[in-house]
């Protein structure tokens, strides 16, 4: 299991890598430096290598046994030497119809070309919320990352069509150059999971079950941040930092130096990791407010006045009331590309413009009620649903004075 997110870490910081060496060629080549052609086909190559070699071939072997064995469609395939439905999909069922030709293509028996099965798939996820009952996040995850490697490919395919083409000699020599240094960045990969692979550590396998259990390392981020919840939080992170001290420790023992090294510098350096803060008991202020003495009204004569003749001090207008609120919320999200509509009571929603988001991902919120302002756990959740969703933040929006 850890083995995987490292796998994924190092071969997404190779392919970052060298699409960086690959722009930064191509600017040079654009302004007229014919010396460095041969280095960037030499860069594209190494691309197209890596992502087709060892993302899209890996992703394309697993997904039919990851799609298939998910609880959603497991009572739909016959388990068996191949893997194979119980029935024909529905001609109405577009999502199964297109993973069976999806596994069909990988045997060779379609003819529809993968990419295309791949971004349609993609496409549908993110637009047809029915199809979700047929889906876990993890089969989704699959379909992303092939709908991006593939997209990837054809990005190099319109930048040099050449790469597929030219003098066969001179591309067998590209390709072998391109696969030693793929074999060279991959080995340390290839070290890594000898070392921890389940199937592949024997007796250097580490077990971590006693740190790792999730009964052991209770979070509970979600509620109110109280004594007992932040040393709950805590003691999990604590727990946490002894598990990846013991798990370092063997990669130091088994790695080489060089493999280690290269290892390190993909992951987080520890001063970057954000702990929970300790607690602190909230002190209550108690707001002074001076009594003005009282002054006896003169009726008859004029008498000095004891007050100051300077006009009152200004201060700042009471918050406004519900509608003027709402009205505010509803102009933000409008001025982001939000419809907003309202549904039913109290229940407003705010859909994007853009339909290829799909109706799915709207936001539903209720005018706050009594009073006028939003409890801050309401807040904090819309913000967090706009992060999850949208990717908004706080600085995408502007306070106009």
């Amino acid at each position: 299991a850890i083995f995987e997110p490292y796998d994924h870490i190092g071969v997404l910081r190779i392919i970052d890598n060298e699409l960086e060496r690959t722009i930064a060629l191509h600017k040079q080549c654009a302004s007229g430096r014919k010396d460095k052609e041969d280095d960037l086909w030499d860069s594209l190559d190494r691309l197209k290598l890596i992502i087709e070699g060892r993302c899209i071939e890996r992703l394309s072997r697993e997904i039919a046994f990851i799609f298939a064995s998910s609880p959603p469609v497991r009572n739909l395939f016959i388990w068996s030497n191949t893997l194979q439905l119980r029935h024909e999909p529905k001609k109405t069922d577009d999502f199964l119809w297109l993973l069976q030709d999806l596994m069909l293509e990988r045997h060779g028996e379609s003819d529809v070309p993968p990419q295309t099965i791949v971004a349609e798939l993609n496409y549908l996820l993110q637009t047809n919320k029915n199809h979700n009952k047929h889906i876990t996040p993890m089969c989704a995850i699959f379909i992303s990352d092939l709908s991006l490697f593939y997209e990837l490919r054809s990005q190099i395919y319109l930048m040099a069509p050449h790469v597929e083409s030219g003098v066969a000699l001179m591309l067998q020599k590209r390709e072998g150059q391109a696969v030693k240094w793929g074999e060279k960045v991959l080995y340390r990969l290839y070290e890594l999971k000898m070392c921890i692979g389940p199937a592949h550590a024997n007796e250097r396998f580490l077990r971590l079950s006693s740190l790792g259990a999730p009964d052991n390392l209770p979070y509970p981020v979600e509620k109110k941040r109280a004594k007992a919840a932040t040393a709950t939080m805590q003691s999990s992170e604590r727990t946490l930092d002894a598990l990846w001290e013991r798990f370092d420790a063997h990669l130091l023992k088994h790695l080489s130096r060089e493999a280690h090294k290269n290892l390190q510098g993909d992951l987080p350096r520890k001063d970057q990791l954000i702990r929970t803060p300790d607690w602190v008991r909230l002190q209550n202020r108690e707001s002074f407010k001076p009594t003005q003495p009282k002054t006896k009204i003169k009726t008859k004569g004029a008498a000095p006045s004891s007050q100051p003749t300077t006009p009152n001090p200004h201060y700042p207008p009471p918050a406004p009331p519900l509608s003027s609120l709402l009205r505010n919320f509803t102009h933000a999200m409008a001025a982001i590309a939000f419809v907003p509509e309202k549904l039913y009571g109290s229940v407003w929603r705010f859909a994007p413009k853009d339909a290829r988001l799909g109706a799915e991902n709207a936001i539903n919120s209720h005018e706050p009620h009594p009073g006028g302002k939003l409890p801050f756990r309401v807040a904090r959740r819309y913000g967090r649903r706009l992060n999850r969703i949208y990717g908004l933040e706080a600085s995408s929006f502007v306070l106009e004075a």
